[in-house]
């Protein structure tokens, strides 16, 4: 099978390696209402002075759910496959310096 060794049981290096891209996806996914608003409130000129729950609130009244998910496709391109890469390289790691 495609995420499990037939051998020994073990899960295969494919998936481990698509399990971490999962898994970065779903965070980068889940992060990024927050770092919209982060993103906001630093940007140079920004109009979010009045802290974070003050601009959740405006982002919300201006644009709806879908505000807080502005750019998470990106992220998740980019995330998803940075923690599938991580995940690989620790578990390669890991059987190398258990023998």
């Amino acid at each position: 099978e495609f995420l499990t060794n037939s051998e020994t049981g073990h899960v295969s290096r494919q998936g481990i390696l698509a399990s971490g891209v999962s898994a970065g996806m779903l965070a980068a996914f889940a992060g990024t209402p927050c770092d919209v608003v982060k993103s906001r409130i630093q940007a140079r000129n920004s109009t979010y002075t009045n802290g974070a729950l003050d601009c959740a609130k405006r982002l919300y009244r201006e644009g709806g759910v879908g505000a807080f998910f502005r750019g998470a496709l990106p992220r998740m391109a980019v995330q998803g496959p940075l923690y599938g890469i991580a995940l690989l390289s620790f578990e390669i790691q890991t059987q190398y310096l258990s023998r």
